[in-house]
């Protein structure tokens, strides 16, 4: 089989989850959600979603949900994995949404396992109301406004007919709601009315579980809800207990290898990896060039640095002091004021106090030194 096919059968999709999504992956291999995971929140500002009366958001997510489980011939499903599955990329990446303190995570979900929908179609669904046919949906009034108008008489009669039982029009509205799941209009180059124009349509995926061997990417999210990309020479460890101790490895672009059982080495981080776990958290280490110093007599050992509590960069962390300029036989230098009783001395190295101010140059999230780091530390 070539690559070709082979890349055919899957499609490369992300979703934006929280950390413990992750944590399962780790922990199982596998994540199957036991509620439905939509991939924006809504609720809490719609009166619609809150009142169990009214028809929304919830209530067509949950719908999709079981048509998709129709079509993968899983008519129990009742819940789903919600990722962004246009064929490219950058559209998915413009689709995702920020949630700080979460996870973007890229998987290669087979075809044949996953199920695609017009988002914007989802949104008309929503509100109740029939979906605009093909035609009408295909047809830009700047380049053809007689059509458009035809097109948009024939949607409203058809789903406004006053010769129509409330039967029949609700029978034609649930139809019209299989226009979601038409894919010909969210290629590159086609007109999508419901999406604004060309190259926009937003493309859900929905598959009953996703898998630690689909994975690609993790990618964290900062306090701001900004993906935390890694740069050239960076690279990522996780630490799961699937397999008694898997280890997924990353570089910059993506996953390197996932080791498990007797491969996985770091048997010692059984505990740690338990214990947070048990928080939602995953254990994580970062190293790479940027975390290498220029001075070869400063010996820079990754397993001693402390994690940014936010974004969990291991020795990321950096800190500003005044620095006093003086000139000696050896040149210019940078000496620190130090106070004792009623006078100053200069020393070499700045002083380290408890309420020092660091801030993780990953994320660019601010701390006092005594958040990150224990008393006997200081």
């Amino acid at each position: 089989m070539t690559m070709k096919k082979e890349k055919q059968k899957t499609r490369r999709c992300v979703t934006i989850q929280p950390e413990s999504v992750l944590v399962e992956l780790m922990k199982k291999g596998r994540f199957e959600p036991a509620q439905n995971m939509a991939l924006s929140r809504h609720g809490g500002d719609c009166k619609g979603c809150a009142d169990d009366n009214q028809w929304c958001f919830r209530d067509a997510e949950t719908w999709l949900v079981e048509e998709a489980g129709k079509r993968l011939g899983k008519t129990e499903m009742k819940a789903a994995v919600w990722l962004w599955a246009h064929e490219r990329m950058e559209q998915n990446y413009l689709c995702c949404d920020k949630y700080p303190g979460h996870v973007r995570l890229t998987f290669d979900i087979p075809l044949d396992e996953m199920v695609r929908a017009d988002y914007h179609v989802l949104r008309s669904i929503a509100c109740n109301e029939g979906v605009y046919h093909h035609e009408l949906r295909a047809t830009d009034s700047k380049s053809d406004p007689d059509k458009l108008e035809r097109e948009w008489r024939k949607h409203e009669q058809y789903h406004n007919d006053a010769n129509a039982s409330s039967e029949v029009l609700e029978m034609r509205k649930a139809e019209s709601w299989q226009e979601v799941f038409e894919s010909e209009l969210w290629e590159d180059g086609k007109f999508e009315r419901y999406a604004g124009g060309e190259d926009c349509s937003w493309v859900l995926g929905l598959t009953p579980f996703v898998t630690l061997d689909q994975l690609v990417n993790v990618e964290f999210l900062d306090s701001a809800g900004d993906v935390v990309v890694r740069e050239p020479g960076e690279k990522l460890t996780l630490y799961g207990t699937h397999n008694y101790m898997t280890t997924a490895h990353f570089d910059h672009f993506g996953i390197t290898s996932i080791q498990s059982g007797s491969s996985a080495r770091e048997g010692y981080l059984l505990p740690k990896i338990q214990r947070e776990a048990r928080k939602g958290i995953v254990t994580k280490k970062f190293t790479g060039e940027r975390l290498k110093w220029n001075d070869p007599k400063e010996e820079f050992d990754p397993d001693l640095q402390k994690l940014c509590p936010n974004c969990g960069v291991e020795g990321g962390l950096t800190a500003q002091f005044d620095g006093l300029i003086i000139n000696t036989p050896g040149g210019i230098k940078v000496r620190f004021l130090h106070p004792r009783g009623d006078n100053e001395y200069l020393k070499n190295d700045p002083k380290i106090e408890p309420d020092l101010d660091v801030e993780c140059r990953h994320c660019g999230k601010s701390f006092f030194l005594d958040e990150v780091y224990d008393d006997e530390d200081l």
